[in-house]
């Protein structure tokens, strides 16, 4: 995951940026259940606003792994999720029609959605 004070570029406009504490927030929740062949589950949710006030769109991925001993937060990612935006269309310029841009976006929208792990 990433952390304040980062650089990050949001997939909606393709401005870059650095990550401030009030436009990105990381959560991890340790499952307080037992048995999974992995350790104790935990899930992380991070969520990032884009500062361009142009966009100001929301990122949101939820990543699950294993606890680390003692802490909520998972020691590694066995799993990654891509919430919104629903796909990894790049921004493209507006000189490429709009019915071209179209298409693009929905077939990046299709492939993300045909795969269970749609990443950036």
């Amino acid at each position: 995951m990433v952390n304040v004070g980062d650089n990050w570029t949001c997939p909606y406009c393709g401005h870059a940026q650095v990550l401030s504490e009030n436009r990105m927030q990381d959560d991890w929740n340790r499952q307080h259940i037992r048995g999974w062949k992995k350790g104790v589950p935990t899930v992380g949710i991070l969520s990032i606003v884009c500062a361009n006030k142009d966009c100001q769109e929301l990122s949101l991925t939820v990543v699950l792994g294993p606890a680390k001993k003692g802490n909520d937060q998972a020691v590694r990612v066995d799993k990654h999720w891509t919430l919104l935006p629903p796909s990894s269309a790049k921004p493209q310029p507006d000189d490429i029609p709009q019915a071209i841009r179209g298409d693009y976006y929905e077939a990046c929208e299709a492939a993300c959605q045909a795969e269970s792990d749609c990443r950036r």
